[in-house]
């Protein structure tokens, strides 16, 4: 902005320069071509200089006029652009409010949570004042499955691999556990790394399978046991189960 003004206050300066020193030249050589009386030359020399002041207030009249115009175009253009951004914003909020996941978006290079969605406070606890511009591992989340070394693996991975998903034991805020489902991707936003990472509740999911397995192991157990059962059964009229 400062380098635009300094523009403008050249250029004005030497359109100023140009036009002045054209006309001072070429005024003093026609007057004194045309003028031989002393007193006619003073008075067209004073004519001169009040129609130098006219044209060149006109000149910078204009040049002021068309700058501010522009001036003015530019802040109509940029405000409809940040208006623009802004429903944008509320528009790209909405959505993710919505989604069931929770979205973290997280510097690559400091570790710190730059955004969330409200999904995240619903999963975890947290409020967005205690989330934001903190690191992730101050949410306090416990790594049940995964050591920290291998979560810095998935990262670098999601980098040269693509993005990496995985199961992941936490913790809430009032301690209790729960299992979620990690989506992990690293992007670049300009100049800046960033990973946006998608934390699904699959906590009933495990629950269930948790009972399949149970289910299964008894199931296993049960048919194991019942060749002992049938021969049992078979030699003995008066067993049970």
């Amino acid at each position: 902005m400062a380098q635009h003004l300094r523009n403008i206050a050249l250029r004005t300066s030497l359109i100023y320069a140009l036009s002045a020193g054209l006309w001072i030249l070429l005024s003093d050589r026609l007057i004194s071509f045309i003028a031989t009386d002393s007193f006619i030359l003073t008075q067209m020399q004073t004519y001169k200089g009040l129609f130098f002041v006219t044209v060149t207030t006109a000149l910078l009249y204009a040049l002021l006029r068309a700058q501010l115009s522009s001036w003015r175009r530019e802040a109509v253009q940029r405000q409809e652009a940040q208006q623009a951004l802004a429903v944008s914003n509320d528009y790209l909020k909405v959505v993710l409010d919505s989604t069931n996941d929770a979205i973290l978006v997280v510097d690559a290079g400091s570790g710190e949570i730059i955004d969330t969605n409200q999904r995240l406070f619903e999963i975890f606890g947290y409020t967005r004042e205690e989330a934001v511009n903190k690191p992730v591992h101050q949410l306090n989340s416990v790594l049940m499955q995964y050591p920290a070394k291998t979560i810095l693996e998935f990262a670098a991975k999601s980098k040269t691999e693509g993005p990496q998903v995985f199961e992941w034991q936490v913790r809430q805020k009032d301690g209790q556990l729960f299992w979620v489902e990690v989506n992990l991707r690293f992007i670049t936003i300009g100049c800046d790394e960033r990973y946006v990472v998608s934390v699904r509740n699959i906590n009933d999911r495990k629950e269930i399978e948790t009972s399949l397995k149970e289910s299964q192991r008894m199931l296993s157990t049960l048919v194991s046991n019942l060749p002992g059962m049938v021969y049992r059964c078979k030699n003995n009229p008066n067993w049970t189960m």
